[in-house]
C-alpha cells in the first residue's frame, strides 16, 4: 500500500489527517497535549477534562460508536487519550471520530 500511494504521499496525507483530527478536537473544546511543532502527524493525544475520565470515553467510544482509541498511561491514564492516524486511514474515518466523539462527551 506504501509504494502504491507513495511515501511523500502518506506523508502529506498523515499531516492533513492530523491538523484536520486536531482542530475538530480543540473545537469540541478539548486541549491537545502535545505543543503544535512538536507533536507527531501519526498520532494525536489530548487531555480530557477531569468529570470526563478517560477510559469512560474510550469505553463510550468503542462499544457505542465502534471508535478505539488508547488512553495514556501512569499518571495519565484517566486524563489522557491518543488517537492514531496512520496507516488506512482517510478523512471519512476523521470525521467518524470527530461526530462520536461529540456523541461520547454529550
Amino acid at each position: 500500500l506504501l509504494h502504491e500511494e507513495g511515501l511523500i504521499n502518506v506523508y502529506k496525507r498523515h499531516k492533513v489527517l492530523s491538523k484536520k483530527c486536531r482542530d475538530g478536537l480543540v473545537e469540541l473544546g478539548l486541549k491537545l497535549f502535545a505543543v503544535e511543532g512538536y507533536a507527531s502527524p501519526t498520532v494525536t493525544s489530548i487531555l480530557m477534562p477531569e468529570k470526563y475520565p478517560a477510559s469512560l470515553i474510550r469505553e463510550k467510544l468503542e462499544t457505542e460508536h465502534n471508535v478505539f482509541v488508547a488512553q495514556g498511561r501512569a499518571k495519565l491514564k484517566e486524563r489522557l487519550l491518543r488517537i492514531g492516524h496512520m496507516g488506512w486511514v482517510n478523512e471519512n474515518d476523521i470525521d467518524n471520530l470527530l461526530t462520536s466523539f461529540k456523541k461520547a462527551l454529550s
